[in-house]
């Protein structure tokens, strides 16, 4: 209980004004506009006053829409930000653990959830207990303000009240925190199909570049082996029952091995209690990955039997 009162006493005093200057003024814009006064006055004092996202929306072309991501970081400050779709919806803390380049500074404010310079991913989740979510993510690496390219980092993400905390390091328990991500929690920044940059003047091209941004999104995901989680629906049929399903695994499988596992597990719901002696057949679609729709929403006992009769299933996981 100590432990949670110390902890949200930190969270408190970080939120009012430990990280003061541009670190703080920057977490309190997030979903503001890139040409908005208040974001373009933090873009100067950070030294980075260009256009860092594309426009949000225009014309009738979709590549600006869904190509609006940009990223910049102070160099003197080691303070980042980007942008989605004309708004910020990232701060960063950079190079905590150390400058990656000559010329560079690491960020050296105050840091949320009392991240400590030298911290490593073990020990900070001994201290702030089980993330909300981890995994593998390709994320940008920097030196001397310039993006130097690419590299998959582990990432794990704590709840902060509305906004989110992503620490990033190497892939090892004992790897020290590389950087600090402050994000909202507000779906129409974070979820798959931010609701940004949409134009009333044109509704229907936006709906337009809303569902290609959404099948890009997909498509980029299926291609990284869905490394957030993926979904599978599908039906088993057995010991005279049908049941609708809908399962998650941590990454994409092969489906003919979620359907053997879906199988062996859902057998033991049968009413005899034979287990998996009981047999049936399990067939599987998958359904989603990292949260993005792959496949349409027809349930698959539907499309095999229109007829049938099948008892839904709560979601379920597999590890």
């Amino acid at each position: 209980m100590t432990r949670w009162i110390l902890l949200a006493c930190g969270l408190l005093a970080w939120n009012l004004g430990c990280a003061r200057g541009p670190a703080r003024d920057a977490v309190f814009l997030l979903g503001e506009r890139e040409i908005d006064p208040k974001v373009e006055g933090l873009k100067k004092k950070l030294g980075v006053p260009w256009l860092i996202g594309a426009p949000a929306f225009y014309g009738s072309s979709c590549d600006v829409w869904y190509h609006g991501r940009g990223e910049a970081v102070a160099q003197r400050l080691g303070i980042g930000l980007t942008f989605e779709h004309g708004r910020l919806t990232e701060v960063w803390y950079d190079q905590i653990d150390r400058a990656a380049c000559e010329g560079d500074v690491s960020y050296s404010g105050k840091l949320p959830l009392g991240i400590y310079r030298g911290e490593t991913r073990e020990k900070l989740i001994r201290r702030l207990g089980r993330p909300v979510a981890r995994y593998h993510e390709m994320r940008s690496t920097w030196c001397r303000g310039q993006k130097t390219g690419t590299r998959e980092f582990s990432l794990v993400k704590y709840h902060d009240g509305p906004r989110a905390v992503i620490v990033m390091t190497r892939d090892d328990d004992r790897a020290p925190v590389t950087r600090v991500i402050v994000t909202s929690r507000d779906p129409r920044l974070t979820g798959p199909d931010p609701a940004l940059g949409l134009t009333p003047a044109e509704p229907a091209v936006a709906a337009r570049c809303l569902a290609e941004h959404r099948r890009q999104r997909a498509k980029d995901a299926l291609a990284g082996g869905c490394r957030k989680s993926a979904v599978y629906r599908g039906c088993h049929h057995g010991a005279g029952r049908c049941l609708s399903f809908s399962v998650r695994t941590p990454e994409k499988r092969d489906s003919e091995e979620v359907a053997r596992q879906v199988g062996q597990k859902l057998a033991r719901l049968s009413p005899t209690g034979a287990g998996e002696a009981v047999g049936g057949v399990t067939t599987v679609v998958l359904a989603a990955c990292d949260d993005l729709p792959v496949s349409d929403d027809r349930d698959p006992c539907e499309a095999k039997d229109p007829l049938a009769e099948c008892d839904l299933v709560p979601e379920f996981r597999l590890e």
